[in-house]
């Protein structure tokens, strides 16, 4: 009776836990089929909990992609490593083997949607790239001291200096001691 009423206890934090959780969490048994599969599973990859549920992984993806499987396979956990389980899909995974008595049972695999934030990254790469190019076509195209090395604060007074002198019509010699270039 205590056993059973701890079992009880036990099985409705695990249920709340699984309910709570926004990510999607996944956990296959030794036989490889899937025994968990939370709301956000069913989000991230649009399958119904009652199609999954007792039945292999590998029965909607390919073997490669399933890092529970990998996990389950080889007893080796993985923290946070990025993976794209579907051409428009971005996850991090957690996995862990699920251990009983030194053999391994089952894994777990924990996976949030980070696609929008490498969209962005990505958008945020190509737009610095862009503008980069850019500032680089009007600082050759503006600046005729591009191709003067050094950014030391004499070289940029000097620079300075002189882009003030050229909008008048004096002659100027710049010099310097032997070597400085």
């Amino acid at each position: 009776s205590t056993i059973f009423t701890c079992y009880q206890y036990l099985l409705a934090y695990f249920e709340t836990v699984l309910k709570t959780v926004d990510i999607a969490l996944s956990l296959i048994d030794e036989e490889e089929k899937v025994i968990i599969w939370t709301e956000g599973a069913e989000q991230i990859f649009s399958i119904p909990k009652e199609s999954i549920i007792g039945k292999p992984a590998t029965d909607f993806f390919a073997v490669e992609l399933l890092q529970a499987l990998e996990t389950l396979r080889t007893g080796k956990s993985v923290v946070k490593r990025q993976h794209q389980p579907r051409e428009d899909l971005f996850v991090l995974i957690n996995s862990n083997p699920v251990i009983l008595q030194e053999k391994v049972i089952g894994a777990v695999s924990a996976e949030k949607d980070i696609t929008s934030e490498t969209r962005l990254l990505q958008e945020l790469f190509h737009m610095s790239s862009k503008v980069e190019q850019l500032h680089s076509n009007l600082v050759s195209k503006d600046d005729p001291f591009i191709k003067i090395k050094g950014t030391s604060q004499v070289m940029r007074n000097c620079k300075a200096t002189v882009k003030k002198i050229s909008l008048t019509k004096a002659t100027v010699l710049i010099s310097g001691e032997s070597g400085t270039g």
